[in-house]
């Protein structure tokens, strides 16, 4: 019975394979993981509205409520945290490959802000400004000031649209947030997704 228990203990402090695997290691499966199901990239499923078809625009450019679509599958990454950035790497070179000095350059980088991505947007998010895409983004964390984002950028991208965030470091996330959201409205939709900070260490240090 001990045994047993003992079993248990070891499969429940097994790390996650990247702690244990060096990222060039890591097999298709595994990116595709770190890319999409990870502490530093979420899933989630949001019904917007079909653009209209009149000629009228209203206060987003043509953005309007209006008849829902079948429901979109997004993904939001923290684009800064370095596993993220390990598998963007690994996923340009085969399997055990050796990285060339252009991606470990990418990689000692360091970002100029929390560099948070929005992936698999409908199409009619690529027309709309910079400006309109910061006014209601943010992240929140509870009883702190919400971070603003500095910069937002719509790129087309084989998927719909992505919309790349940079959101200053002035304000640091630190582990004691415990948690921290990111929030976005457009029109009558909202978009959000929570975080836990504990589970976005890595090497010892919080990725984000």
């Amino acid at each position: 019975m001990s045994g047993i228990v003992l079993l248990a203990g070891a499969v429940l402090a097994a790390a996650d394979f990247w702690e244990e695997t060096e990222f060039t290691a890591w097999s298709d499966k595994d990116v595709e993981k770190i890319m999409n199901d990870s502490p530093w990239a979420k899933r989630l499923t949001v019904r917007f509205p079909r653009p209209p078809r009149a000629s009228g625009v209203g206060r987003f450019g043509g953005f309007r409520p209006g008849t829902s679509t079948p429901q979109t599958r997004l993904v939001i990454q923290w684009q800064s945290a370095q596993p993220i950035r390990q598998a963007m790497v690994r996923g340009r070179i085969e399997q055990g490959d050796t990285v060339d000095p252009e991606a470990q350059a990418f990689l000692d980088q360091s970002a100029p802000g929390y560099v948070v991505v929005v992936t698999g947007l409908p199409g009619q998010f690529g027309r709309l400004t910079p400006e309109a895409l910061m006014a209601e983004a943010r992240l929140e964390r509870k009883g702190k000031s919400p971070i603003v984002p500095a910069q937002a950028q719509p790129q087309r991208a084989e998927r719909g649209v992505t919309i790349v965030y940079l959101f200053p470091k002035d304000d640091a996330i630190v582990l004691e947030d415990k948690e921290v959201e990111f929030i976005t409205e457009v029109g009558d939709v909202t978009i959000k997704k929570k975080f836990t900070l504990e589970d976005m260490v890595f090497n010892d240090q919080l990725e984000l």
